[in-house]
């Protein structure tokens, strides 16, 4: 197997970021906005961050890319969603559910601070436990944004996408357990996550209506671009 390039170098175990009670406190004021999504598969999530994104010009900042970089250092194939699972598990559980999050404030607060990037709309998504969603809500100017659709509209599309084949039963447990099962609290819980955020847009209908309602929304919070509010 191909070693990683992070192969054999400290690893995250080292890392003392958990230990700043602070963190949440530290990124400045300059931002205009802070969008963090959150969804079950086939919800809509997606289309929604990729909006914010390639649309509207929102930087991304991802949990996962922690997880990945981690699963990478140690060599194991990134493709695995059973792998990324269990390493992003065993980071909150030997640093804290909001380790994560705060690993992506402290990405922000360098990129701003640090690097002088004109960072002023932002995206985090890869949110996987409550304790993340919780963090990430201290910050000022933060809009927490769960995206829903119906548990049949979602199996359609997983169906369409050629990833599941059966009934509903059997999607809920083959293609949302692995995001619901937490059972010590610091697993993925997706569910509770969606009921822990400010705004909920269903997704039963077209893209184009999902990227209309996340753009209405940001309006209403002031936090769409200035080129895009007329």
């Amino acid at each position: 197997m191909k070693q990683s390039r992070y192969h054999g170098q400290f690893g995250i175990e080292f890392s003392k970021i958990h230990e700043d009670r602070e963190l949440a406190y530290v990124v400045p004021l300059e931002y205009r906005i802070i969008v963090v999504i959150v969804g079950l598969k086939y919800a809509g999530k997606t289309v929604v961050t990729d909006h914010l994104v390639e649309d509207l010009g929102f930087r991304l900042y991802s949990l996962s890319r922690f997880v990945r970089e981690e699963v990478d250092r140690l060599a194991l194939p990134q493709t695995d969603r059973a792998i990324l699972k269990e390493h992003g598990d065993r980071l909150r559980r030997r640093y804290g559910c909001d380790y994560l999050a705060k690993r992506v404030v402290q990405s922000i607060r360098r990129d701003i601070i640090e690097r002088l990037e004109p960072v002023t709309h932002i995206a985090v998504d890869g949110i996987k436990n409550t304790g993340e969603i919780e963090f990430l809500k201290r910050l000022p100017r933060i809009v927490t944004i769960g995206v829903a659709a119906d548990g049949e509209e979602r199996r359609q599309r997983a169906e369409s996408d050629g990833e599941f084949h059966g009934s509903i039963d059997g999607f809920v447990g083959a293609v949302d357990g692995p995001d619901c099962n937490s059972k010590d609290g610091y697993g993925q819980q997706v569910d509770l996550c969606l009921t822990a955020v400010e705004h909920t847009l269903w997704n039963n209908s077209t893209k184009r209506a999902l990227r209309q309602q996340t753009d209405a929304l940001l309006r209403k919070e002031g936090g769409l671009p200035r080129e895009y509010s007329i």
